[in-house]
């Protein structure tokens, strides 16, 4: 995760940009924080400015028995960009990044974005293969997931003390919070 220009980051979000940052393997398996915590000091820097302006997209290598396919149930068609997300690796980082940065919901993009942060940060998922029954090459889906109601409470908390706290609206911190994935 190179970050070494924030400037480059400041300047797209004076000008209403996404911010993409991409967590490579490295920073994934070392749990490295750092580059992120750096980011996320730019976007509170800038406060509501900075609302809904982060995309989180990791960059790794995986066998496909380590991964999970998210099947839209409607159309029976696999929605592979959102595999990588299912990931024990990636789901253990996007909790340790929601423990130290409780208020990222404020950040994120929205949409796509928070559904995965939140299918990360869920507790009870279902699965068309048991992780235990699992071979290389099977294909297996999730098929439903809940975040605890403690945790969701928390979220919705954190995103509203950190939207009242930088001075936004009421209005604005409820479309945030209506963003968000809590299925």
């Amino acid at each position: 995760m190179d970050i070494s220009n924030l400037n480059n980051i400041k300047n797209d979000i004076e000008k209403g940009n996404y911010i993409a940052l991409v967590i490579n393997q490295e920073a994934l398996y070392m749990k490295d924080y750092g580059c992120i915590g750096k980011v996320i000091g730019v976007l509170e820097y800038f406060g509501t400015k900075a609302r809904n302006s982060l995309f989180l997209q990791f960059k790794i290598e995986l066998k496909e028995k380590d991964v999970d396919f998210i099947t839209n149930l409607n159309t029976g068609e696999d929605n592979s960009h959102l595999t990588l997300y299912s990931n024990k690796d990636i789901r253990e980082y996007v909790k340790g990044l929601y423990d130290k940065h409780r208020h990222i919901f404020y950040f994120l993009s929205g949409g796509t974005t928070t559904f995965l942060f939140s299918l990360c940060l869920a507790d009870n998922i279902k699965y068309t293969i048991p992780i235990e029954e699992r071979n290389e090459g099977d294909r297996h889906a999730i098929t439903d997931f809940k975040i605890a109601e403690k945790l969701k409470e928390d979220i919705i908390e954190q995103t509203k003390m950190y939207g009242f706290l930088v001075g936004d609206t009421e209005e604005n911190i409820k479309s945030v919070i209506d963003g968000i994935y809590f299925n």
